[in-house]
This record gives C-alpha cells, structure tokens and sequence, in this order.
C-alpha cells in the first residue's frame, strides 16, 4: 500500500539534513487488485499500536532502517484523508541514496505493513474494507505500491524557512495595514464635522 512522498535539505551539502514526507496511508480510497477490492477505513487507525513503527525500502526487514517512531526520527499524523509521515534520515550511505532516489523521482509512492483486527467483505462486489488495524509495523518506499494514492516528496528546509518568511512578511504587513486603517478611523471619528 502506497503514498506520494516529498523531499527537502537544509542545505545543499552533503551534511544536510534529508527529510522525507508524505502520505503512506490513503484512507476510503479503493484500490483493485485483479477481482478484488480493498479500502482503508477511514477510522481504521483510530486505535492503533503505532508506538514502534520503522521507514524502510520495500519492506525489506534486512535493509537498513531510515526512520523510526521510537526515536522520534519519523513522525505520523492522522488526517481526514489517510496517515501521512515525516522522516529525518540520518546520514548514511544508503539514506543519502534513499533521498537522492526519492528526489530523482525514482521512488514517488508508499506502502504499509500491518495487522487487521476488523474487515468486512462484501461478496457482490468482492470489495474488503479494513475497519480496524492492530498494529503497523513498517511505512516503505517501494518500487510498486499496491495503493496509487500515496506519495513521498523531498524538501528543503531553505525553502521551507523562506516560505515561512515571506509568510511572516505578509502577516507583518496585513497587521501593519489593518492598524493604519484602524488608526485612519480613530482620527476620522475624532475629528468633529
């Protein structure tokens, strides 16, 4: 099962920070697989163990691991629309290739390892909703995702700390319009007509 994923450096040196982000689960999205039909509920995750949840490359558990949830390295969130992550990849060999592959556009989609607690499964239209997951155990970057509607991307903290400025920038600015507005106001209903 797989997601669109996003990349970013804090510079452009080897030292870098390389962060990876984004969504691994995709929630009510169905996803055909010959006959058969599968959908993440949306409450499907409501109460799942995610306490040890590792990012590997196509699952494979003799790969290195690139993040993980115990050391806080990746991150998962919930959201209306399915399970998205944000992964700092420490500096290795094999997760600067990770990042450079992810970035390339190489790997642009996500899949998930886990246990179900509860499905339903409608024998007309041969569709399996998964209703509660147990446990994820691994988010991946794969080559073939079985969901189509996840996603990696990589980005650049630059980028994102310029964004944040202009954003401030416009903020200051919109304030700084609304007080002299305000200020205009003041003076107008003060001054006797």
């Amino acid at each position: 099962m797989c997601t669109a994923l996003q990349c970013r450096a804090a510079g452009e040196d080897e030292s870098s920070e390389m962060i990876l982000s984004g969504r691994a689960v995709p929630f009510d999205s169905p996803e055909h697989y010959g006959d058969y039909t599968e959908v993440i509920d949306r409450s499907a995750l409501n109460e799942c163990d995610m306490s040890d949840v590792v990012l590997r490359y196509n699952h494979k558990e003799s790969a290195f691991t690139c993040a993980r949830t115990r050391n806080k390295s990746l991150e998962l969130e919930i959201k209306e629309d399915g399970l998205y992550f944000t992964a700092k990849l420490c500096d290795t060999q094999h997760n600067r290739d990770i990042y450079n592959m992810v970035k390339s556009g190489l790997l642009d989609r996500m899949s998930f390892a886990f246990t179900i607690e509860e499905y339903s499964y409608d024998e007309k239209k041969k569709e399996c909703r998964i209703l509660k997951i147990d446990r994820m155990f691994d988010i991946a970057l794969v080559d073939f995702p079985f969901y189509s509607e996840t996603s990696v991307e990589a980005r650049s903290l630059d980028n994102h700390g310029n964004l944040m400025k202009v954003i401030k920038t416009e903020r200051r600015n919109s304030l700084l319009k609304k007080l002299r507005r305000n200020e205009l106001i003041e003076k107008l209903e003060s001054t006797a007509w």
